[in-house]
């Protein structure tokens, strides 16, 4: 649910850029404006910048799929994560972005670079996602056939 509402919040302010035509996502360097789309502010800059971002978050969805141990069971708790890592993706990158830009002495000299931070904030999404991942292991683990016997015999160690 919360992966729709992130993915939710990201068309908005896409659709809200575009509506309105603001620069949020362009960087000044010394009284000139650089965006991700080129030097005018683009009604697509929020978007490009979200999708970016949201590259850079499945990145990291794919590499935290691929160190996951394959477990059978009827809950999808994996792919779950990774929409959420994806959506979110785009909301840190957009949210990062806007901080830099905020901060005193920071220039954005070229698109790339606006799009190069773009996604790497998209992939720092990990930072906030590591508790989720760390209670879907949980999951996962309790709800494989295994997990009940495997949970047995770490107790059992313990005593």
């Amino acid at each position: 649910m919360a992966a729709f509402v992130l993915i939710a919040l990201t068309v908005l302010l896409g659709v809200m850029n575009a509506h309105w035509r603001t620069d949020l996502a362009c960087g000044h360097l010394s009284g000139n404006t650089v965006c991700p789309l080129g030097g005018e502010p683009n009604p697509s800059d929020i978007l490009i910048i979200e999708l970016v971002g949201a590259a850079g978050a499945t990145v990291s969805a794919v590499y935290s799929l691929a160190r996951q141990q394959r477990v059978e069971n009827p809950y999808m708790v994996l792919i779950g994560q990774a929409i959420l890592k994806v959506s979110l993706g785009g909301i840190t990158a957009l949210l990062g972005l806007l901080l830099l830009f905020a901060t005193p002495g920071f220039e954005a000299n070229t698109s790339w670079q606006i799009l190069a931070y773009a996604a790497v904030f998209g992939y720092s999404q990990q930072l906030f996602t590591r508790l989720i991942d760390s209670k879907g292991d949980e999951v996962q683990k309790a709800a494989s056939p295994n997990g009940q016997e495997e949970e047995a015999e770490m107790s059992d160690h313990e005593h």
